[in-house]
């Protein structure tokens, strides 16, 4: 669980919260399909809850303007497939970075 916390937390694989959820609150497979991103949030949520049984809160990591990563990120990710049209980097080249 230690090394999961930190993957999370910290680390830089895909996997991670902090790369595969951008701040702008789109996600790595935003600009790819709406298929993908689901999916790759659901792996995410799902590793978190996991962490939150055995009482470790991944949830809240990496909050931007007071609300966690990827929380920012399921919003956006809702509000697509709900219709709303989103601002979006696809297309450019700011949706490789993650600043």
């Amino acid at each position: 669980m230690v090394r999961l916390t930190s993957i999370q937390s910290s680390g830089t694989g895909r996997g991670a919260i902090g790369v595969y959820c951008y701040t702008s609150g789109e996600c790595q497979e935003t600009c790819r399909d709406q298929h993908h991103a689901m999916m790759g949030l659901g792996e995410i949520v799902e590793s978190c809850e996991i962490a939150w049984k055995q009482g470790i809160d991944l949830y809240s990591l990496l909050p931007v303007n007071g609300m966690p990563r990827l929380a920012q990120c399921l919003e956006y990710t809702a509000k697509i497939c709900d219709g709303t049209c989103m601002p979006s980097s696809c297309g450019t080249k700011s949706q490789t970075t993650n600043s």
